[in-house]
């Protein structure tokens, strides 16, 4: 199944615990692991989660492309259904 990863660090302090590119890693194993076919990284690196969606460049094109191609079954701020996100 294709599906969407959003990955996202807000802070200086969150950056050095765990960058953009690890959760990239995370995700792709993550996928790997369960047969998903990763369609598309979106990332916003220095966004706080409380900023709105609609404000951040990337989870605003995730939901654009998902809502675009008719397919958004998920979205969630834990790992385990934010990995997945958003089928595309």
């Amino acid at each position: 199944m294709p599906v969407a990863v959003y990955v996202r660090v807000s802070t200086e302090e969150q950056r050095e615990r765990q960058s953009i590119e690890t959760q990239r890693e995370f995700a792709s194993k993550f996928c790997d692991l369960h047969s998903l076919i990763v369609d598309e990284v979106y990332a916003d690196d220095g966004f706080s989660g409380t900023i709105p969606i609609g404000k951040r460049p990337g989870a605003r094109r995730l939901l654009d492309d998902a809502r675009r191609r008719g397919k958004l079954t998920r979205f969630s701020s834990s790992n385990w259904t934010g990995l997945a996100g958003a089928r595309v």
